[in-house]
C-alpha cells in the first residue's frame, strides 16, 4: 500500500500519483476539476448571432459574436466553437486572449541587441 499525502484541497493522495504531476506543490491535479471538451452538439442561433455548444459531461458554453460597427466579422460556426472551447478551458476568452498576448513571440521582428 502507497503512502497518501494531504494537499491543500482538503484530500489525500498516492505518492505516485504527485509524482506524475512535475507541478505539484503548486498546482495540485484533481480529477474532479478536470473538464471534458469533447462535443455532443453544437446549437447555432443566426439570429441572435449566438452558438451554444453542449458538452459530453452535460455543461455547456454559449458565445455571442460581438456586432461591432466599426469592425464587419461574418458569422462563423468554426469561430465561434473555438472561442466556446477556449471559454471552456480558460474560464473566459479574456483571460485567453491576455495568455496568446504574454506567450506569442513575433519572429518576424528585430530583436535589440
Amino acid at each position: 500500500m502507497s503512502e497518501k499525502i494531504f494537499i491543500p484541497e482538503g484530500k489525500t493522495r498516492d505518492i505516485e500519483e504527485i509524482i506524475k504531476n512535475p507541478f505539484f506543490p503548486f498546482i495540485p491535479v484533481v480529477e474532479s476539476q478536470k473538464k471534458s471538451v469533447d462535443i455532443r452538439q453544437i446549437y447555432v442561433n443566426r439570429k441572435k448571432l449566438t452558438t451554444t455548444v453542449l458538452w459530453a459531461d452535460g455543461d455547456h458554453t454559449t458565445v455571442k459574436l460581438n456586432q461591432d460597427p466599426k469592425e464587419y466579422k461574418p458569422f462563423d460556426v468554426y469561430y465561434a466553437v473555438c472561442a466556446a472551447l477556449a471559454k471552456r478551458v480558460y474560464g473566459s476568452n479574456t483571460k485567453f486572449k491576455k495568455i496568446i498576448e504574454e506567450k506569442t513571440i513575433d519572429q518576424g521582428k528585430k530583436r535589440n541587441k
